[in-house]
């Protein structure tokens, strides 16, 4: 099989994530309830056209949500257009394509563990010291850069960069959860 023009035709065990686990747990969901937040992402390439590059036959790749909804084929084949791409894993490493880069969140307070009936917890504290939150909230303006392709920005995973609003778009890749968005987004990096 050949793809045509700017997509990749992707085998997907089944279109929706129907278990979540946490722990030892693991429960058993009506993955329709919620469709879009249960769409599964990730998908074994099948086939590419001729004039893609990035992607290869046997790749796995992670994309958009919305091509569960809208890329379906026949059976458990998909067509992706490139754009839709976020990643590719190939021999265990995560190689990002296109525009796409994925971040994790930074505190907007630094957390401090103390000790609460014995028991140590994570809490965030006022200037003074009095117990403010037993979370830390996420910041709504930087991440940590993990991962991005070829840029003009001359960026590379581990640096603080501030990002648009409402860039907060996760997507669990390999297990691990991550804010996926485009280069554009960026607007600076920490010093």
């Amino acid at each position: 099989m050949i793809a045509i023009g700017s997509s990749i035709i992707v085998e997907v065990d089944k279109p929706h994530e129907d278990k979540i686990s946490y722990g030892k747990l693991t429960l058993q969901l009506d993955p329709m309830f919620n469709p879009t937040n249960n769409a599964r992402i990730y998908g074994k390439v099948i086939a590419v056209g001729k004039e893609e590059k990035e992607v290869r036959v046997g790749d796995r790749v992670y994309f958009h949500y919305l091509v569960i909804e809208d890329g379906h084929m026949y059976a458990d084949v998909y067509t992706v257009s490139t754009d839709r791409i976020f990643c590719v894993v190939r021999d265990g490493k995560i190689h990002m394509c296109r525009d796409w880069a994925l971040f994790k969140p930074v505190l907007a307070e630094e957390a401090v563990e103390i000790e609460v009936g014995g028991l140590p917890i994570s809490a965030t504290l006022t200037e003074s010291g009095l117990f403010k939150s037993a979370s830390s909230r996420k910041s709504a303006t930087k991440a940590k850069l993990c991962y991005i392709g070829p840029n003009d920005l001359m960026l590379q995973g581990g640096e603080v960069v501030y990002l648009l609003p409402n860039f907060e778009f996760e997507n669990t890749i390999e297990g691990e959860v991550y804010y996926t968005c485009r280069q554009e987004y960026i607007l600076g990096k920490d010093d």
